[in-house]
């Protein structure tokens, strides 16, 4: 009885929530008649004249999908300088060539006129040592870019490990030009407008509060359906649904439209003299054995009472990848729960706790009360059946067959109606994106020119807005009612592993053992330890 009312509390609070979610992000696509002060408007999409500095952190073998992601990424109609520096793990990584030939051919593309408005650069990071790959990355290109600032002359005898610099065009360099650093994940599309308007809500909160916001921040939207524009296979896989089915809740928190409490580290926006001055105390905690990036943010704006922004159009479709496996998925999903056992202080290690806490309990109501559900109709439809095949039937019979298991049958509503709120969310989301797709500078553009109409009708490069309404309408909706039921099963146990056994992870051909909270050593996955 316990278990079925509180699977049902956990269903109806998540649908609320999606529900919630369903109805800012329709808010936000009809945002005429929305106060300026609750979003950032469509005439702000494009930005002001604010630099930005993109880090993108790149290793291993490098896709086809990912290059054509690069192109979302530069493509950029941003009004400020923009510079994009890649950054490599090492000299012999095989994401160096290819970011070599990606800003090569890029350079090329905007001396012919067919290029994005920023310069791009490659760095090489070298190997973590004390804190994940990924942040060591993202240091070293927050460094470069701090270099780029703070230098006039480019060749100033520091070593900066930089592999082949060349730019989408030559630059005047400026003290100052770069006022924002952008940490973004490669595997992400961008509209031309993202970052005009990630720099816009900026904008607009130091003009409001003074700069309170420590960062802007964004949310991937899980596609399972492929991109289905022809860049890459439309084929799915049920660990795809899996893995769409753990970010159907964290979406919720992310759909205010103006404010979050969490951080998505694919796409953190700060502005680039705080984040080297060690706002927050951030950058120490990323130096000394961190190990998530948006997790340690998000504590140190709630420990300072900072905000976190979050546009309600910062979604950034991503297909996932076809021919992802359930152990694909159960490595991710350990990682993923892993991070709730890494903390840099007290504070954090509090909130990450009870993060961990929240997931076990609520996925052990979930999972315990549907399968006592399950079994209580099951066992009412085989008595029910038995007895119809009898003649003569005994009194207890007759009553326990009179006996409707209402709270069971009440327990699978509230999966149906999670699910179509669920749905309903996405269909909002995937709008929202087709609308920001055509709302942007380019396209407003490429309305007034007769011949950028005709390149870009005639252009093969992905489409966020088509991309998210192809995965959307491939999605099987029985199959993400059935992932969510499995992988909040799984959930309580890797939890528990999590907490009480597990002091290692693997991610991306590393593994990292951590020891109070922090990263303590750093190896190659195939080494022994």
């Amino acid at each position: 009885m316990f278990f079925k009312l509180a699977c049902a509390f956990v269903l109806s609070v998540v649908t609320v929530g999606w529900t919630w979610a369903s109805r800012r992000r329709e808010r936000f696509h009809q945002n005429r008649s929305i106060k300026t002060s609750d979003f950032v408007t469509a005439e702000t999409l494009a930005g002001g004249g604010e630099g930005v500095g993109v880090v993108l952190p790149v290793r291993g073998v490098v896709s086809n999908r990912t290059r054509d992601n690069w192109h979302t990424q530069v493509e950029t109609k941003h009004r400020g300088e923009v510079a994009f520096v890649f950054v490599v793990e090492k000299e012999t990584d095989d994401a160096k060539e290819a970011a070599e030939r990606f800003v090569g051919g890029a350079a090329a593309a905007s001396a012919e006129g067919r290029g994005g408005g920023g310069s791009a650069r490659g760095v090489v990071a070298g190997s973590a040592e004390n804190c994940s790959q990924k942040i060591r990355q993202q240091l070293r290109g927050a460094e470069e870019l701090g270099a780029m600032m703070g230098d006039e002359d480019e060749d100033d005898g520091r070593s900066r490990r930089g592999f082949h610099r060349r730019f989408f065009r030559d630059e005047k360099r400026s003290k100052n030009r770069i006022k924002y650093v952008l940490f973004l994940d490669d595997d992400v599309m961008l509209y031309p407008s993202t970052i005009g308007s990630l720099v816009s809500a900026m904008e607009k909160d130091e003009k409001e509060t003074g700069g309170n916001a420590l960062l802007a921040t964004g949310y991937p939207l899980d596609l399972v359906g492929g991109a289905g524009d022809g860049t890459s296979s439309s084929s799915s896989c049920f660990a795809n649904y899996m893995t769409m089915v753990y970010h159907l809740v964290l979406l919720i928190p992310f759909s205010h439209g103006k404010y979050a409490k969490n951080v998505w580290g694919g796409c953190m926006l700060f502005r680039l003299e705080d984040f080297l001055a060690n706002a927050c105390k951030v950058k120490e905690a990323y130096e000394t054995g961190g190990y998530s990036d948006d997790l340690i943010v998000a504590a140190a704006a709630d420990r300072e009472k900072r905000t976190i922004l979050c546009p309600g159009d910062a979604l950034f479709p991503m297909p996932l990848h076809p021919k992802q496996t359930v152990g694909n998925f159960l490595n991710y999903f350990h990682r993923q729960i892993f991070v709730n056992d890494t903390y840099s202080d007290g504070h954090m290690k509090f909130i990450n706790h009870g993060m961990l806490l929240a997931m076990f309990l609520s996925s052990l109501c979930l999972t315990v009360g549907t399968v006592a559900s399950a079994i209580d109709i099951a066992l009412w439809l085989w008595t029910l059946a038995a007895c119809s095949k009898t003649s003569s039937l005994s009194i207890a019979a007759t009553e326990k067959t009179n006996v409707v298991p209402s709270l069971a049958f009440a327990v699978f509503f509230a999966h149906f109606l999670a699910v179509t709120r669920a749905k309903k969310m996405y269909a909002s989301c995937v709008s929202l994106c087709e609308r920001t797709a055509k709302t942007s500078p380019r396209d407003r553009k490429n309305t007034t020119s007769p011949t950028t109409r005709s390149a870009s009708q005639t252009s093969k490069k992905p489409n966020a807005g088509r991309v998210a309404r192809s995965g959307f309408n491939r999605t099987n909706w029985f199959k993400v009612w059935l992932a969510l039921c499995l992988v909040y099963a799984v959930a309580p146990f890797v939890c528990a592993y999590v907490y009480f056994v597990s002091d290692e992870v693997t991610w991306s051909g590393i593994r990292y053992k951590k020891s109070r909270g922090k990263v303590s050593k750093v190896f190659s996955a195939s080494s022994t330890r």
